[in-house]
C-alpha cells in the first residue's frame, strides 16, 4: 500500500514531511476498477501530523466518496491540514454536499477547484455539517455536462459563505439552461471580481449551445 510506505519513510526520516507541500490523492487512476476508498477515509489522521507544510491537496477519483468519507472521522481529521490553501478534486463520483463538506474541513483554503465530476443519482447518508465558514479568493468550477448545475449550485453555495466577500476570481463551465442564473450571482459580485473566465459548454440534446471561451 503506498500511503503506508509513505508512512514508513516519513516515521523513519521525519526531516522529509515539511518539504511535501503538494498531495495526490489518486483513489481510482482513470480507466481502472475503482477500490474500496477506506484507506482514503484514513490518511488525514495516519498523514496529518507529518505532512505539516502541505499548500496544495488534490483528489482524483472517489468513487464512493458519500458512502465511505461521510460515515467516517475524515472531514474532522482534514482540518489538521491547516497549511492547505488550495483543493482540487476531480473525475469523482459525488454530491455537492460532499464537495462542500471537503470546502469546509479546511480552515486556510483558499482557492477550491471542481473539475469533471459525475454527481451520484442518489444521496449515500446526509453530507457531514460544515466545521469551517471558507474564505475562498479563487473558485473553479468546470464539473462538464454530466453535472450541468454545478456552477449555479456551487456559486449559491460559495455566496452565502464568507466568500461573498472574498472572491476575486471566477472560472466556470457555463450551460446556456444556467446561463441566467450566472448572470444574478456576477450582478451580486459587481466589481469585486478581479479575473472572470467563462467557457460555454455543449450539452447532449441542444443545438444552439458550443463551447469558447471569452473574458
Amino acid at each position: 500500500d503506498r500511503m503506508d510506505e509513505l508512512k514508513a519513510l516519513l516515521d523513519s526520516k521525519p526531516e522529509i514531511g515539511p518539504h511535501i507541500h503538494e498531495l495526490e490523492i489518486e483513489a481510482a487512476p482513470l480507466g481502472t476498477v475503482p477500490e474500496p476508498l477506506e484507506w482514503v477515509a484514513n490518511f488525514p489522521s495516519v498523514l496529518s501530523s507529518h505532512l505539516t507544510q502541505v499548500r496544495t491537496i488534490e483528489f482524483i477519483g472517489l468513487w464512493e466518496a458519500g458512502e465511505i468519507l461521510a460515515g467516517s472521522t475524515f472531514f474532522h481529521d482534514l482540518t489538521e491540514f491547516k497549511t492547505v490553501t488550495k483543493l482540487t478534486v476531480r473525475y469523482s463520483f459525488v454530491t455537492l454536499g460532499i464537495l462542500q463538506a471537503f470546502a469546509c474541513a479546511l480552515p486556510n483554503l483558499q482557492d477550491l477547484q471542481i473539475g469533471e465530476t459525475f454527481q451520484p443519482p442518489i444521496e449515500f447518508g446526509d453530507a457531514p455539517a460544515g466545521i469551517y465558514d471558507p474564505s475562498l479568493s479563487s473558485l473553479h468550477i468546470h464539473a462538464g455536462q454530466r453535472f450541468p448545475e454545478a456552477t449555479d449550485l456551487g456559486l449559491t453555495w460559495a455566496l452565502a459563505t464568507k466568500s461573498r466577500w472574498t472572491l476575486q476570481s471566477l472560472s466556470s463551465l457555463v450551460y446556456f439552461n444556467v446561463a441566467q442564473a450566472l448572470t444574478d450571482h456576477l450582478t451580486m459580485l459587481g466589481d469585486q471580481l478581479r479575473h472572470l473566465e467563462l467557457r460555454l459548454g455543449m450539452q447532449m440534446g441542444t443545438t444552439f449551445e458550443y463551447e469558447s471561451m471569452f473574458f
